[in-house]
């Protein structure tokens, strides 16, 4: 069964955002991660699965 076209942008959308924080997390985090450690990491995460489930 085929989406309508709105429910396909808006995954579309979440998927590209995701996707784009990944890419921003992982660059910046390796810097984080020195400083912060595991916590710090894992804060910065915590928006991104909020995106996932939401």
């Amino acid at each position: 069964m085929v989406r309508p076209f709105a429910e396909q942008q808006k995954s579309q959308t979440k998927y590209s955002l995701s996707v784009y924080y990944e890419k921003r997390i992982s660059r910046k985090s390796s810097k984080l991660l020195q400083k912060f450690g595991v916590l710090g990491h894992t804060l910065l995460l915590q928006p991104l699965f909020r995106l996932e489930t939401d």
